[in-house]
């Protein structure tokens, strides 16, 4: 009896001893929580919709295009910004002119970084020896960023007064042509706002005959942008690896299409002025070498300034010139008055040119209305604050990513009465430029992030969409009809039309 008393009161004494530690080691980790929660700032951040466990507000986007379901969200609840979370990772979208313009331009020091893990950020940020960065769509604000951006500003200036339209004129919209003449119904996607934007990005970056390596330089392309939207789909669907898979992209991209791409464009300058451009005419490229030259960059930066110049520029200026086609094929009382304008004021049979556009009103109100309505990309590339701040009256954190659903400010009422309704009256007589700096009509970006490329893209918009409008009747193919399309974000198929030629052009 003494022996199990014995062996009780040890037991008790032992578990009593095992609890007092389990209870004072609760003691000090709940000690250390709520020290931490003590510390830890509260935010006030932006409204939002309920989220769940692990994939936050993916099923809210059910239904409708990402862009669109944000704008109708925005519009019911009267949210100027408001918060999403794709899984753990927070996004602020943003969606009135005034925010907008507090974001861009009041606090526009605070929202100039960029997130640095996504693919395109890697890509086009990252040489592929790792130890230097250059571009001026995702490096952070910096030296590089500084030195890529007055390169990619000043070349598009000094491509203008030395090259200008005329080679364009003389040779790739007469090669375009051919290729419209031999067939029945054009795919618009391919031949112009591919194929052609390439040629004329060609010739901007190396010179003109450069052109003629746009056959290689679009199935690289085409290969890169899947790799985009393949990446983007496993971000948005798989966030807790997204991350992760961004990396392994990165190094696919980078072991192959880089050296590809890099070895093409190596080619191209070691042959200038040899089986091409034997005069030697300016070209980007005169600027980027002697930029090398001089220390300010090195090779490989040099080569990643081209590829930002044929990534951004096909699929921005391309689309926007596809979408601008779709807007006069299904607007015919549009591209009548654009012909009309055209008669009177150039001529008929006489070649549109870039320098016409000045002395065509309603043709320029039909560009900004076409760019309104029909935008590649419908929101604004994710910046990032790199401090703590304010936005909208709520608490921005330090590293928040954040954009602006450009295509729901371009629909707001109350800057555009109508918005879903085509008509370019709407900028006739107003003082409405690219700059943005008033928010509400935002083509692209406001600030210091605003497109380096948009001097060369409006050059390309303009002539492209000039001279096809003036030349050539307009009638949707047979096989084209209103249906999406999987990319970066859901498009419509690739744009059909049949194009007859205006009576008086050759």
């Amino acid at each position: 009896m003494t022996t199990i008393v014995s062996s009780a009161q040890d037991l008790w004494t032992s578990w009593t001893l095992t609890t007092q530690i389990c209870v004072g080691v609760a003691v000090v980790l709940f000690s250390i929580v709520v020290m931490k929660s003590s510390r830890k700032i509260k935010y006030k951040l932006p409204p939002g919709l309920p989220q769940l466990p692990v994939i936050g507000n993916m099923l809210d986007m059910r239904g409708g295009e990402m862009h669109e379901k944000w704008w109708q969200i925005a519009q019911e609840k009267k949210w100027p910004i408001m918060s999403f979370k794709f899984s753990s990772k927070l996004m602020l979208i943003v969606s009135t002119p005034e925010v907008t313009k507090e974001m861009l331009i009041t606090k526009g020091n605070v929202f100039n970084s960029r997130d640095k893990d996504t693919f395109l950020n890697l890509a086009l940020r990252k040489s592929p020896d790792g130890k230097s960065e250059t571009g001026a769509l995702f490096t952070p604000h910096g030296p590089a960023w500084k030195v890529t951006r007055k390169i990619m500003v000043a070349g598009q200036n000094e491509f203008k007064k030395n090259v200008g339209d005329q080679y364009i004129v003389d040779t790739i919209l007469p090669q375009l042509y051919s290729e419209i003449a031999g067939e029945t119904s054009i795919d618009a996607r391919i031949r112009v706002a591919k194929m052609t934007v390439i040629r004329i990005l060609l010739v901007f970056v190396f010179g003109p005959g450069a052109e003629q390596y746009a056959d290689q330089i679009v199935p690289l392309n085409d290969d890169l942008f899947h790799v985009v939207d393949t990446n983007n789909a496993i971000e948005f669907f798989l966030p807790l690896v997204g991350r992760q898979m961004s990396w392994l992209y990165y190094k696919i991209y980078q072991r192959g299409l880089v050296a590809r791409k890099y070895k093409l464009y190596d080619s191209i300058l070691s042959q200038r002025g040899i089986k091409y451009n034997q005069a030697k005419q300016w070209s980007l490229s005169d600027m980027v070498q002697l930029a090398e030259k001089n220390g300010e960059i090195n090779h490989y930066q040099a080569l990643q300034i081209f590829e930002e110049c044929f990534f951004g520029g096909q699929d921005t200026a391309g689309g926007a010139i596809e979408g601008i086609l779709k807007m006069l094929v299904e607007n015919q009382e549009v591209l009548v008055k654009i012909q009309k304008e055209m008669d009177d004021v150039v001529g008929v049979g006489k070649q549109f040119r870039h320098t016409d556009a000045d002395r065509l009103p309603y043709f320029q109100a039909a560009i900004k209305e076409g760019l309104r309505l029909h935008r590649a990309i419908p929101v604004l590339t994710p910046h990032v604050a790199h401090e703590d701040t304010t936005l909208g009256g709520y608490d921005i954190p330090k590293d928040t990513i954040i954009t602006v659903n450009l295509w729901g400010l371009a629909r707001d009422p109350a800057s555009f009465p109508d918005p879903f309704e085509v008509k370019p009256e709407r900028f006739l007589g107003k003082d409405t430029n690219f700059s943005g700096n008033d928010c509400k009509y935002v083509v692209f970006g406001v600030g210091q992030r605003i497109c380096p490329g948009q001097t060369l893209a409006l050059f390309m918009v303009n002539v492209l969409v000039g001279s096809l409008a003036q030349r050539y009747h307009f009638e949707l193919g047979n096989d084209w009809k209103h249906k999406r399309d999987a990319g970066t974000f859901f498009k419509e198929l690739a744009l059909h039309l049949k194009l007859t030629k205006r009576h008086g052009f050759q």
